[in-house]
């Protein structure tokens, strides 16, 4: 996934049902809501401690190993 880091003006970030996300970049800071999904390939996120914003964290990813 590209870095999102740049970006100012968004708030929400919904990322769902995509089997080939294995990788989540860096993220903007200007985030409140991020929504992570039914991704099965998902094995690595970015530090989140620089979301000052950030007031849910919805995280479902059904991997079947950790």
């Amino acid at each position: 996934m590209p870095d999102l880091s740049g970006l100012t003006c968004i708030e929400e970030l919904e990322l769902t049902f995509n089997d080939l996300l294995e990788e989540v970049g860096c993220l903007s800071s200007t985030l409140k809501d991020v929504k992570i999904t039914y991704c099965k390939a998902l094995r690595k996120m970015p530090d989140l401690s620089g979301l000052t914003r950030l007031d849910n964290l919805w995280s479902a990813c059904g991997a079947s190993r950790v």
